[in-house]
């Protein structure tokens, strides 16, 4: 509650596994309740199968991104390098995530 307590906005990250959508939903719900609007990032998709279809539609949240799980780009991160050295997904998402929080939270 404190982190949202002064926000204007919320980026929610997450990953789409059982223990990363149970956070995001505890987060939705503070954030619903605190009247803060939330948009969303997946992180890692393609590593699990719990994808929150049912709460995007309950808290009316928008995906602006979802960057792909990549071995390389984790052994990078592991290295202390940049994901985009490794991965070109990585700077088009996050040019996709800069328009959408631009579109979204303005």
């Amino acid at each position: 509650a404190a982190a949202l307590r002064h926000a204007d906005a919320a980026l929610l990250v997450t990953e789409p596994t059982l223990f990363g959508r149970s956070d995001l939903e505890g987060m939705l719900e503070l954030a619903a309740d605190m009247k803060v609007p939330a948009a969303l990032v997946i992180n890692k998709t393609g590593v699990g199968d719990a994808w929150p279809d049912d709460l995007i539609k309950r808290f009316n949240v928008e995906i602006l991104a979802s960057y792909p799980f990549s071995r390389a780009s984790a052994e990078m991160g592991a290295k202390g390098k940049s994901p985009f050295e490794s991965d070109p997904r990585w700077a088009e998402t996050t040019r996709s995530l800069w328009a959408g929080i631009e579109r979204v939270f303005s």
